[in-house]
């Protein structure tokens, strides 16, 4: 068995090879790819990808590095590495998962986080000596309308032509539950000055204000590198030219429509919060939100307002600080909301680090990018 190591400096380079375009199985996609390779907190000569061959060059396995920035309340910077995809083949892999991953643990010099682990990672990590679990971290789903039934057409495979038709239907069937949402919501904002401005990429000034809400605690990403990733998404939509690799990578997330945006809000003509949102077949994330916990009712409204203009069928949240602001003033217009939980951990040289206390938002690690 072969381990194939590829730099930042390279990763361009590998996914435009004929080699890469002829693998059966790849290890990256290419949007992942071209992404990574414009990171700011990595160096080019950095190792993040390291993936497995048999002797006849077929996949076994691999496994990706995200390297991060995480910034003290000294305002010191710390390079952390984040482990953004671990696969092995179910038959060709099977002694080589450990490997890879203790590969991984020496290239990040030991300074790793999980984020959002699934089930099987995390049997595999309490296993080990020297990894950290803090609490688990309890969120929820919510929908403000009937799931798109392209759900069920990407289970049964169908054509474009019928994916379409599946669209409009399930946009007919929630109808009623959008106009519903209108309504309601504004009975609730009666009498209430909020507006929203859809802003592009916060510049600089915003961004400082955001330093209220951590000015004293760690946090993950810092501007540049919040820039990068919310300008170079790791999504294939429909029409992309890189959605056929959806089926020879096992981390490809195919939309057919994508959206990632970022809103100001302001209440009584005072700036009271600043929020990212992604959509994906509408179905919505907010990874980033800034507010003060005393504007949480004008601020769910606000967020509210902006799912039901995008006609969000759900929104998923872990952000105790907005989940309890939409839980509030969404009430009347959630259909039904599911508890979520997830699990985080990271390695006991990252731990000190995070001893004050830390922000960690929805978009922290590689969610931010889908």
């Amino acid at each position: 068995m072969e381990l194939v190591e590829v730099k930042v400096g390279e990763l361009k380079t590998f996914a435009q090879s004929e080699y890469f375009r002829q693998m059966r199985q790849i290890p990256v996609s290419s949007p992942r790819a071209y992404s990574q390779f414009l990171n700011p907190s990595a160096d080019s000569s950095e190792v993040v990808l390291v993936y497995a061959l048999t002797e006849d060059g077929a996949l076994a396995g691999y496994i990706g590095i995200l390297p991060a920035s995480l910034i003290t309340g000294d305002r010191h910077t710390h390079k952390v590495y984040y482990n953004s995809c671990w696969w092995v083949h179910p038959k060709l892999g099977k002694t080589i998962g450990m490997k890879l991953f203790y590969r991984m643990l020496q290239l990040s010099g030991g300074r790793m986080v999980f984020f959002e682990l699934t089930t099987r990672t995390e049997t595999i990590l309490r296993t080990l000596d020297g990894i950290v679990f803090p609490p688990v971290q309890y969120g929820m789903k919510a929908y403000l309308g009937i799931p798109s039934l392209r759900s069920v057409s990407g289970i049964l495979s169908v054509n474009w032509p019928v994916q379409e038709l599946l669209h409009l239907i399930g946009s007919v069937v929630n109808l009623p539950f959008h106009i519903k949402n209108q309504r309601r919501l504004s009975q609730e904002k009666k009498n209430m000055d909020i507006s929203i401005e859809y802003i592009g990429f916060p510049d600089e000034t915003l961004w400082q204000w955001t330093r209220q809400f951590n000015q004293a605690m760690t946090v993950f990403r810092g501007y540049e590198e919040l820039r990068w990733a919310s300008e170079n998404p790791w999504m294939i939509e429909r029409q992309s030219p890189y959605s056929r690799e959806r089926k020879k990578y096992s981390f490809s997330l195919v939309a057919h429509r994508w959206r990632h945006f970022w809103v100001k809000v302001n209440v009584n003509k005072q700036m009271a919060g600043l929020a990212c949102f992604t959509s994906r077949d509408g179905n919505c994330r907010i990874p980033y939100a800034w507010f003060a916990e005393d504007d949480s009712e004008t601020m769910g409204l606000a967020m509210l307002e902006v799912l039901i203009s995008e006609k969000a069928l759900s929104v998923t949240c872990f952000n105790q600080l907005v989940v309890n602001a939409l839980r509030e003033k969404g009430s009347k217009i959630f259909l039904h909301t599911k508890p979520l939980s997830k699990t985080v951990a990271w390695t006991v040289d990252v731990d000190p680090l995070l001893k004050e206390g830390f922000e960690m938002q929805d978009g922290d690690g590689d969610a931010i990018f889908t």
